[in-house]
């Protein structure tokens, strides 16, 4: 127990002196956050809100809001697990949809934003680059028919040099503006 105390608790100070831990161990009754000096790390407190339109956070928080590593689930029967800063989606992070549709990769801002993979049951598949939560930059893109994108996007569609490859075999090469051939 000792061993694995003094394995892990440079890492445990560090992630709660990056969370703006100070002031002594307890709990801040009013805001639900942890509060623990560099030095008394013996746990890691997780703590459980339940929001008024019925969502549930379950992770660490800052300031009352979701931020570190936490776990949102929404009445709609969302989920999001992963980072967390500012009471925003932000860093590493799944989001999953009742549909389905799973969301994995890199956030900023409550949005997916960098690089990331999307999936779903209908077979509309994406994996590449995002910026503000939309298929923007380098990636591939697969439909339901089989047919199968890689290339440039831009707001969400191919923009730009790609080549598409049909399930027959046939393969299409150039440049695409706003989601249609050039």
């Amino acid at each position: 127990m000792r061993t694995i105390l003094r394995t892990f608790a440079p890492l445990c100070i560090a992630m709660l002196a990056s969370c703006g831990g100070g002031g002594g161990a307890g709990v801040d009754s009013t805001l639900q956050t942890p509060v623990l000096s560099d030095t008394e790390v013996r746990r890691i407190q997780i703590t459980k809100v339940t929001y008024p339109g019925g969502a549930v956070y379950e992770g660490q928080v800052r300031g009352g809001k979701p931020h570190g590593q936490g776990r949102m689930a929404y009445p709609d029967g969302r989920v999001y697990e992963g980072e967390w800063r500012g009471g925003k989606q932000d860093g590493q992070g799944k989001a999953m949809s009742p549909d389905g549709r799973v969301y994995e990769g890199e956030w900023r801002g409550g949005k997916p934003h960098g690089k990331g993979k999307e999936t779903s049951p209908d077979g509309v598949d994406y994996e590449g680059e995002w910026r503000d939560g939309k298929r923007h930059g380098l990636g591939k893109g697969t439909s339901p028919d089989g047919r199968v994108y890689e290339g440039e996007w831009r707001d969400g569609e191919p923009h730009g040099k790609g080549k598409e490859t049909y399930p027959d075999g046939r393969v299409r090469e150039g440049k695409w503006r706003y989601g249609e051939p050039a």
